[in-house]
């Protein structure tokens, strides 16, 4: 559907429910499906509409801070998380702050919730999306993970299928004062190389 030049869109009062016209449907891919593409390619705005239609679901209003109440109230009550402080869908901006044990813990339940599916979810080390050129040293697909970059921060976190023993969870945090992201992602992928190596 293509809207052409001089349009004007203002607003009115719907007209009657007897009167109303259907124009048009879409129908979008399914959640698990979008989800990917919000944790492969690190979509933000995916992310933040996420955060939005969760709103209209669970608090009848597609609006941000309809939204965050029932995020915080799933990851307080669901999961069971304290101390974290949650104010947008893609980490972003605001006051978002959880550590490492919060999202260790969060990946760890999401696993056994889903009966080991909600890795899939996660793009593969040295195959796809934020991941692609990464732990290259290791098999192809031997992590999976989201990778979070701001100004002086870089993240990865997710899992670990090491050579030898259970699967790892693991989740790196960085800040600096000094260096660049290039370092710290080079730090992130020798930590996962070594911790690869490990034997139980």
């Amino acid at each position: 559907m293509e809207v052409g030049d001089g349009v004007e869109v203002s607003r009115g009062a719907l007209p009657p429910e007897g009167e109303r016209r259907l124009l048009h449907t879409v129908t979008s891919a399914p959640l698990r499906d979008l989800l990917r593409d919000v944790n492969v390619y690190s979509n933000n705005f995916m992310a933040e509409q996420t955060l939005l239609t969760l709103g209209l679901e669970r608090g009848g209003f597609g609006g941000w801070e309809e939204g965050l109440a029932a995020a915080r109230a799933h990851l307080r009550g669901a999961l069971g998380l304290r101390g974290f402080k949650y104010s947008n869908g893609s980490g972003l901006f605001g006051e978002t702050a959880l550590s490492a044990r919060h999202i260790t813990d969060l990946l760890i339940q999401m696993h056994a919730r889903s009966g080991g599916r909600f890795v899939e979810l996660l793009p593969r080390s040295a195959a796809e999306g934020t991941l692609r050129a990464r732990l290259r040293r290791l098999p192809r697909g031997a992590a999976r993970a989201k990778t979070g970059t701001l100004d002086a921060v870089s993240t990865l976190c997710g899992h670990l299928t090491p050579r030898a023993g259970a699967p790892l969870v693991f989740c790196v945090l960085m800040s600096w004062r000094e260096g660049d992201a290039a370092a710290a992602r080079r730090a992130q992928d020798a930590a996962l190389e070594r911790a690869w190596r490990l034997t139980r």
